[in-house]
């Protein structure tokens, strides 16, 4: 029999409120049956197949999620209240203050869509993602089946690709950087507490297992989590309609792909001044600067991590309708792997609006290029042709259980 991956065992006296008595699944990637004896916490289980996690379960479940949501909400709101940074402009004598409200307000008044995807990847998404944690977890705590508790747990698996507090951080960073030479900044308290906020949101991100939180909400009602299996033709037949429409997302994010290199990224106007720089262009100034490490930063995530979402769904696709390239495991790899580092190619754009924020007098100011929209485009597109792709497609059906237990 196949082996299934255990981690460590975790001490006896765990609640087994908490755990998943021994039962067969049906992996979400590669659709193998695969028999998976009791979980406690602190242990997860992988796929014989595909080497995949189907199930992890946190050595504290539910208090971790809790905890550190509740702490997530309070940082945000701080955040809200003080300063974010401060600039300085010594040659033309210009101060700068800016806030998380501060940055939405100008993006508005410039470029409603960056502002539109400031507002949604920073505030609304994972403020929901946040309070949606906190409500599914309680309704496990209390074992109450609070109004619309599932609906609400499949929103976060959703959101959470969405959630990009942390990019934006990184973006700030960068920023700084390229304002170093020739401004002085100084950190306000809203930089502290939104990495606090990336921090809190990067541990709820990891202890969330969408399998543990059905079950454990079925439980609630008395009922448990049923291995349903289809077939390679039923998903065929029922995954065309995603697919084609994975395939005309793709054609649209290479459409958008040419213009977001080539045409202007950021403007910048003043002392007599007016100059505009590509994407490519704008990392060889950095790099130019002696500030290596940043513009390699930016060279992978803007414009290799595209190119390789581009490719990467060209073959997935190709698999999914016609020929199978490469094995069926790399193909899920490949899949997972895009999928996880494809919010990454936002940090530029990030960079972007900040210096719209910062630069905005009268003296001088800092416009965003329409490559800048094309780009945001190119990153959303690809992201939602990724989350339509079903991986048990690249797989032949398989029947065989593993039945071993450990």
């Amino acid at each position: 029999m196949d082996k299934v991956n255990l981690a460590s065992q975790p001490e006896v006296n765990s609640s087994s409120d908490y755990s998943i008595f021994e039962r067969e699944i049906v992996c979400h990637f590669c659709n193998a049956v695969v028999y998976m004896p009791t979980l406690y916490p602190g242990e997860q289980i992988q796929c014989p197949r595909c080497d995949e996690t189907l199930v992890r379960i946190e050595k504290y479940p539910v208090a971790i999620p809790i905890i550190y949501s509740g702490l997530a909400i309070f940082v945000f709101l701080l955040s809200l209240l003080y300063p974010l940074l401060t600039v300085t402009t010594p040659y033309i004598h210009v101060t700068r203050t800016v806030g998380l409200w501060v940055i939405f307000n100008y993006l508005a008044g410039h470029s409603p869509f960056l502002a539109f995807i400031y507002l949604f990847s920073v505030f609304v998404t994972p403020f929901i993602f946040t309070v949606a944690t906190l409500y599914v977890f309680s309704a496990i705590h209390f074992k109450k089946h609070w109004w619309r508790v599932e609906e609400i747990s499949e929103i976060l698996v959703y959101l959470r690709p969405w959630v990009m507090v942390d990019i934006f951080l990184v973006g700030c960073a960068i920023a700084l950087v390229k304002i170093g030479s020739l401004s002085t900044f100084e950190v306000g308290y809203t930089f502290i507490t939104i990495f606090a906020y990336s921090i809190f949101l990067a541990r709820i991100v990891l202890s969330i297992s969408e399998y543990w939180i059905k079950e454990k909400l079925l439980n609630i009602k008395g009922e448990t989590i049923r291995p349903i299996r289809h077939s390679l033709r039923t998903l065929r037949n029922r995954g065309w309609l995603k697919v084609n429409l994975s395939w005309a997302l793709l054609f649209a994010a290479i459409i958008f792909y040419l213009p977001a290199n080539l045409m202007p990224m950021m403007s910048t106007f003043g002392l007599g001044l007016h100059y505009e720089t590509t994407l490519l262009e704008g990392i060889v100034q950095i790099w130019k600067k002696g500030d290596y490490f940043i513009s390699s930063i930016i060279f992978v995530a803007s414009f290799l991590i595209p190119i390789f979402k581009i490719f990467s769904l060209l073959i997935l696709l190709l698999a999914v309708s016609y020929k199978h390239l490469l094995k069926a495991k790399t193909l899920t790899w490949i899949f997972v792997s895009i999928e996880r580092m494809g919010r990454w190619s936002m940090i530029d754009v990030f960079v972007i609006m900040l210096m719209v924020s910062l630069f905005t007098s009268r003296v001088i100011y800092v416009r965003a290029g329409p490559a800048s929209i094309y780009f945001c485009l190119v990153v959303i597109i690809t992201m939602v042709a990724t989350s339509l792709i079903d991986t048990r497609l690249f797989w032949d059906d398989f029947k065989e259980t593993s039945r071993r237990s450990y």
